[in-house]
């Protein structure tokens, strides 16, 4: 059933008000150079002659890389035909300079290598292409006037009855916060908060955030590190392609999301009528409803009135892309602080004097010890080779006696050294030398005998004649004491001694680092404070790319950074640390994808107008104007005119503007032409109702009533007919215009 007027009629048409929401869509671009292999920044080729194992010729082979000598088939199988001679000739000449060789292992398991990926695509994707197409994209939501929505609430009213409404609108928001707080101190805080919607939020959602930091390069730049590209799936070969391929998904996504969250709107937002009673302690806007009918009761119908939006999905630009990857981005920055930490910790360790150690025991004095010789205490070596004035090599075994009731203290070192050979008579030249270790016997009589055998040699005399004299010792002990435990009681005592001056100085140490520690907590806090991420992700890209500092220390280079890229529309995408599962993440209590935790980094740096030539030579050979390889120059001009091509079709001039100078004007009119990708419309939730009123086809009023009715009715007619009558006699007079006029008045007198 409808009611009142037809729901076509309360369509608005306001004058326009688009809001517009940006958008970004990166379709990479195939690296396939002229020759029929990818062609490779020099970076890249870096990081694959690194994986390949090749030496110092690489840079020749980057060279060689990029000729025209031999042709790859453009129609074989793209990751396979391509990347094996790629793989042949890498490892072909340098396959016994190492490179990724296949691994010769013996395993037991199975199905060992079965999850390994094949190494010519290891290779390929080192040498996928860093380049893309970045189209700028926007959503223009137009309001297209309004309309009646769900029906909201019926309320009936009787005759002549009369009640009060209140109305709310709202949307479902919920908040909770607990805080507590101790202060001492008297302070004054005033804090605000407002909250806002608009359309925009159509298009990104509601809770979505985002983080903007600066950084200076050539100047100040906004960087937004929140990833916010769409990226393409799909290889592209040419500007037009790309530009094909990417429209489709990203107006899907567009539409996709404006109509999930406006469906979100609509089920969140909520006009309820109810009846009211007063109640002085509410505040609240209240309207009075009164049926004005004596005798037929009302239906009131209430419907949500929704603003109908007109949404179109425009391409309104194109840029060329950079897109190089850094592993993990964080890395410096919590590198610095391990380097100040450990140094802090050195500091506290070196402020602490080192101990002096006190004298390892040596020579252990047992009480009573002596010490015993030969007897005689020079015994004379008589094995000459046959009179006195020939040679001698002969082994000697000498005994040494140990007096009664004491024992020989197992000293083989003393024994050793006590050896004495001296020389009387005739001169020659002599040596001697102990033989094995010493030993000791015992006899029946319980009494000890060291033994040790000695070797002496003598050179050979003509005339004259020699003798020879040894002599030997040994120390003894009483057969009561112990010279190991002695030794070993000197050493407990020592070791003790050691420790506890090590133990004190390792208890200072632990002090100094412990204040240490907490220096390094506070400096931290400061340092952590002063997290940029932006300018930490291009520290680590221009650390990655440029390792030479001559290649970014100079103020040109500088100022072509500023120039050729565009860093209000650069950004990065964070992957997940969990993908690096051999370490845990830096701070477990933020995402994975955040910067501090993130495993790798995608950057996205687009290359202002007219800015694509030295942008692709700075990419590829880190020079401005120096001619490359012929392959990396007809990569460059067929990127460059391909991008100047595009522009030209769908955005009037390789300016994305088209400046018009009209005749008679003195200012040129200036339109930047767009690409419609799609269109359509939605309708979103208003605080607005609209009130329908239906009558009922009977009353509540008797036969008494309804006579009652009628003569009233008729009386009322009466009245106004002799109102009208008195009216034109008056107005008759008034025509007539009569000097004198006598009115006679006659009571209960029947003409």
């Amino acid at each position: 059933m409808e009611f009142g007027v037809p729901v076509a009629a309360l369509a608005g048409v306001p004058e326009f008000a688009d809001r517009l929401v940006y958008s970004y869509r990166f379709a990479p671009l195939s690296n396939t150079g002229s020759n029929g292999r990818p062609v490779l920044t020099k970076a890249q080729w870096v990081y694959l002659a690194k994986a390949a194992g090749l030496s110092a010729e690489a840079a020749q082979q980057w060279l060689s890389w990029h000729s025209k000598d031999i042709r790859v088939d453009p129609n074989a199988d793209e990751p396979t035909m391509r990347m094996n001679p790629m793989v042949a000739r890498i490892r072909g000449p340098f396959s016994s300079g190492g490179g990724i060789q296949p691994s010769t292992a013996a395993t037991t398991d199975p199905f060992d290598g079965v999850l390994r990926r094949p190494q010519h695509d290891v290779l390929l994707d080192m040498a996928r292409s860093q380049i893309g197409l970045l189209f700028l994209d926007r959503t223009r939501m137009r309001p297209a006037g309004f309309v009646v929505g769900e029906h909201i609430y019926t309320l009936g009213l009787a005759a002549g009855e009369e009640v009060v409404l209140e109305q709310k609108s709202f949307y479902q928001k919920e908040f909770s916060a607990e805080r507590t707080t101790e202060e001492e101190e008297n302070a004054e805080n005033e804090t605000s908060e407002s909250w806002t919607k608009d359309s925009s939020e159509l298009m990104v959602g509601t809770g979505s955030s985002s983080r903007t930091d600066g950084f200076s390069a050539g100047g100040s730049a906004g960087f937004d590190y929140v990833g916010k590209v769409g990226v393409e799936a799909k290889m592209s070969d040419s500007a037009t392609n790309a530009d094909t391929d990417s429209r489709t998904t990203s107006t899907k996504e567009v539409v996709a999301r404006s109509s999930k969250n406006t469906a979100k709107l609509r089920d969140l937002h909520k006009t309820v009528v109810k009846l009211s009673a007063t109640d002085r302690f509410e505040q609240s806007a209240r309207r009075t409803i009164r049926n004005p009918n004596a005798h037929t009761p009302i239906d009131l119908h209430w419907f949500k009135i929704l603003r109908r939006i007109q949404f179109s999905h425009e391409r309104f630009g194109v840029r060329l892309c950079w897109t190089p990857f850094v592993r993990d981005p964080a890395s410096e920055f919590y590198a610095e602080e391990e380097k100040v930490r450990r140094a802090l910790l050195d500091k506290a360790n070196n402020s602490i004097p080192a101990v002096v150690l006190p004298p390892q025991p040596k020579d252990i004095q047992v009480p009573n010890a002596t010490v015993v010789g030969l007897d005689p205490p020079m015994t004379e070596l008589k094995q000459w080779g046959g009179w006195p004035g020939s040679d001698m090599s002969y082994d000697y075994t000498l005994p040494i006696n140990v007096p009664a009731n004491m024992k020989w203290d197992e000293d083989p070192a003393f024994v050793k050294t006590s050896l004495r050979v001296t020389l009387t008579g005739a001169p020659r030249g002599f040596a001697f030398h102990t033989v094995g270790e010493p030993w000791y016997a015992v006899n029946a009589a319980g009494n000890q005998t060291v033994f040790q055998v000695i070797h002496v040699g003598a050179g050979w005399r003509l005339t004259g004649s020699s003798q020879l004299w040894a002599q030997l010792s040994a120390r003894v002990i009483p057969n009561t004491t112990s010279l190991a435990q002695e030794e070993a009681k000197a050493m407990a005592e020592w070791e003790a001694a050691c420790k506890k001056l090590q133990a004190e100085r390792a208890a200072k140490v632990a002090v100094a680092q412990e204040q240490a520690l907490l220096e390094f907590a506070q400096w931290r806090t400061q340092h952590r404070a002063t997290l940029n991420p932006a300018r930490e992700l291009l520290r680590r890209f221009i650390k990655t790319m440029f390792n030479e500092p001559d290649s970014r220390d100079e103020i040109w280079e500088l100022d072509v950074w500023d120039q050729v890229f565009d860093w209000e529309l650069a950004s990065a995408k964070l992957y997940s640390g969990t993908w690096n599962a051999e370490t845990p993440l830096r701070d477990p209590s933020l995402p994975a994808e955040d910067f501090t935790n993130a495993s790798w980094a995608r950057l996205y740096l687009p290359v202002r107008p007219g800015y694509e030539e030295t942008a692709l030579r700075w990419m590829f050979l880190v020079e401005q104007a120096t001619p490359g390889p012929v392959c990396i120059e007809d990569f460059i001009t067929k990127v460059v005119k391909q991008l100047s091509d595009w522009r030209q079709l769908n955005l009037g001039g390789p300016d994305e503007v088209v400046v018009t100078q009209i005749p008679g004007r003195p200012c040129p009119d200036v339109v930047q032409k767009h690409v419609c990708l799609g269109t359509w419309s939605d309708d979103v939730p208003t605080d607005g109702v609209h009130i329908e009123v239906t009558q009922a086809t009977t009353t509540a009023a008797d036969v008494l009533t309804e006579n009652r009715a009628e003569n009233e009715s008729e009386r009322i007619a009466a009245m106004v007919a002799a109102i009208l009558a008195d009216g034109k006699v008056r107005e008759a007079l008034a025509a007539a215009s009569l000097g004198q006029v006598d009115t006679h008045v006659h009571l209960n007198e029947v003409q």
